[in-house]
């Protein structure tokens, strides 16, 4: 966890700038996930207006299988922005 009282200029700043990110993503991912949960709605527009749409059979284990892959994504370049170096001049 980020001290503010052992930071100094430049690493307080990207700090806490790093945790302001990390924090927006998260509030994203929470809301991606809500939004996510809408399968009812989305079941009753289609009802109500299913002459308009086609339905075709889907892979659910190739579903499953670029989630994950883009999980794995999404975490690994949340902890590569998570690791700062700084160097001195």
């Amino acid at each position: 966890m980020l001290h503010i009282q052992s930071c100094r200029g430049i690493q307080c700043i990207l700090g806490i700038w790093i945790k302001s990110w990390v924090d927006k993503m998260q509030e994203d991912l929470v809301t991606l996930a809500r939004t996510a949960s809408g399968v009812e709605k989305l079941a009753e527009i289609y009802k109500n207006n299913k002459d308009l749409y086609t339905v075709e059979a889907n892979n659910p284990r190739q579903l499953v299988e670029i989630a994950a892959r883009d999980i794995e994504k999404l975490l690994s370049n949340r902890s590569k922005a998570l690791v700062v170096e700084i160097r001195m001049v």
